[in-house]
């Protein structure tokens, strides 16, 4: 072992932009490994450097990375998931191919899931991998908060593991996570592993108004309208987007029409 390439945690702190019981901290959470000798704790400068990169490029996809790792977990192409999110652009400084960004991102968002829900909640280790956390479903159908997604359950439309845990209060409580293959079910085969687009970012494709993109839906039978939804929300596959630009809206007659274009 090469000392003058081992830093203390402080040092480490300082690269990674925290304090050292946070560099500490990251030990235990499994992203770096540490030697200790007496009473002095280091680190690989190099591992941490590492760590930096990846904790810089999750922090940049924070937006984002709910639905990444969904849709890593239904099996949507990488090549996919890479121009959906214009990973090639995150994080410019760092000249890494745009998978080792996309996998750097997960590796981090994995350990923190987790830790901050799974670990948390005392989630059954064998049970842990088929699961979603409900914000990564509301993240997945593109909507702004949750009440959807817990009506979709209330309404049998997903399925949850419910796992109950004690409270602060002493109270038994509990926390429901959603099936991976009830949200495969709900989506259906078309749209599981594709990314997806709502009608305002359809639009802007395609170069028209929300309410053409919404009107060409209905008619032509495209995209995926979200049950339980009020406002009634599209959700679309570029597939989808592409094939509603082979049509237009036009007024005949007094009537709004939809036309091959």
């Amino acid at each position: 072992m090469n000392l003058k390439d081992r830093i203390d945690r402080t040092e480490a702190g300082n690269i990674l932009g925290v304090n050292g019981r946070t560099a500490a901290r990251f030990v235990d959470y499994g992203l770096i490994a540490s030697v200790k000798n007496g009473h002095k704790v280091t680190f690989s400068k190099e591992d941490v450097e590492l760590l930096k990169i990846k904790l810089d490029i999750r922090n940049a996809l924070t937006d984002n990375i709910k639905e990444i790792s969904v849709l890593s977990s239904v099996g949507c192409p990488v090549s996919g998931m890479i121009d959906r999110f214009n990973l090639k652009n995150i994080c410019p400084k760092y000249d890494i191919p745009a998978e080792t960004k996309l996998q750097y991102a997960l590796d981090i968002y994995s350990v923190q899931r987790d830790r901050r829900a799974f670990a948390k909640y005392d989630v059954p280790l064998n049970v842990r991998p088929t699961l979603l956390l409900p914000g990564e479903v509301t993240a997945r159908l593109k909507l702004v908060d949750g009440h959807v997604v817990r009506d979709l359950i209330i309404g049998g439309d997903l399925d949850v593991h419910e796992q109950k845990y004690i409270g602060k209060d002493g109270l038994e409580k509990q926390k429901d996570f959603v099936f991976i293959d009830s949200l495969r079910m709900f989506l259906g085969e078309h749209y599981c592993s594709s990314p997806l687009y709502k009608s305002d970012e359809a639009a802007k494709i395609n170069k028209v108004s929300i309410e053409h993109i919404d009107r060409i839906a209905n008619d032509q039978h495209k995209g995926l309208k979200l049950k339980r939804s009020k406002q009634g929300i599209y959700l679309f596959s570029m597939k989808d987007i592409q094939e509603m630009n082979k049509f237009k809206v036009v007024v005949y007659n007094g009537r709004t029409k939809v036309f091959p274009k």
